[in-house]
Formats: structure tokens, C-alpha cells, sequence
């Protein structure tokens, strides 16, 4: 119980810190809300093209920089069936302990807590659980 109240007051406690900003957004102009859209998608586009070849070439000839909201039409529409042809296309340097730890990064850089997740479960039926929470998902792993 002491858990779950802990992990309670520390969400408490990263809204308290964040409300300011979000409520300030309320007032944003609508060209305000749109130029926060765009530079998000700017970044968006430059992290996928810089750091996934996937998305590299997905992309070849997007100019991040330049990038309006407008030209979302223009994006290549990504398709399960291309992600999953070019699953086996990933680094090979990456395994599940490197991904395990991209994740933990970003999950702490977010202020989010990081849940358990058994990189070696082979199983379909493997489940991940929340160190504090108690939930548990399902965990797929990579197909072999």
C-alpha cells in the first residue's frame, strides 16, 4: 500500500509542477497551437530520420527544417506490412538489453516510471508488471 501511495504523491507531484504550463496553454492563439504543432513534428520527423534507416528512407527528400503542417498529406503512408518487412532491418547492435535501456532513459527523462519487463521471455504469454502499480501487460516478443 505504502508502494502505490508513493508512487500517487509523486504523480501528484509532477502534475503540480507541469499544471503552469498547461494552463497556460489554455490562452495559446490558435497560430500559437499551430506553430508548437509544427516544431513537434519537425523534431519528430528529424529524430525518426536521423536515428531510424527505416525512416531514413521512408522519408528520403523530407526536409524536417521546412516542414509545415500542411505537407502531413504528403508523407508516405507507413503500412503494418512494411514494418514488418523491414523488422529484421534493424541494427543489429540494438538488442533487447540496449532497447531496455533507450527506454529506461527516455521513461525517466519524462518523468515516468519505468515498468518491469522481462527482455528474455520468449513466451507469447509473458506478461510485464509495473513495479509499483501491480499491473501487468502482455509482452510480445520479437518474432524469430
Amino acid at each position: 500500500m505504502t508502494t502505490e501511495l508513493n508512487a500517487m504523491q509523486a504523480r501528484a507531484a509532477l502534475v503540480r509542477e507541469r499544471l503552469p504550463e498547461h494552463l497556460d496553454r489554455l490562452g495559446w492563439s490558435t497560430e500559437r497551437i499551430a506553430a508548437h504543432q509544427r516544431d513537434a513534428l519537425r523534431r519528430l520527423l528529424r529524430t525518426a530520420i536521423d536515428h531510424s534507416p527505416f525512416h531514413a528512407a521512408r522519408l528520403h527528400g523530407v526536409e524536417p527544417e521546412r516542414f509545415e503542417l500542411s505537407d502531413l498529406v504528403s508523407l508516405p503512408i507507413m503500412t503494418k506490412a512494411e514494418m514488418i518487412a523491414a523488422y529484421d532491418d534493424a541494427p543489429d547492435g540494438l538488442d533487447a538489453r540496449a532497447l531496455e535501456s533507450l527506454l529506461t532513459n527516455a521513461l525517466r527523462e519524462a518523468g515516468l516510471e519505468q515498468p518491469e519487463v522481462d527482455v528474455n521471455a520468449t513466451e507469447p504469454s509473458a506478461r510485464t508488471r509495473h513495479p509499483e502499480t501491480g499491473k501487468t501487460r502482455r509482452f510480445i516478443p520479437r518474432p524469430t
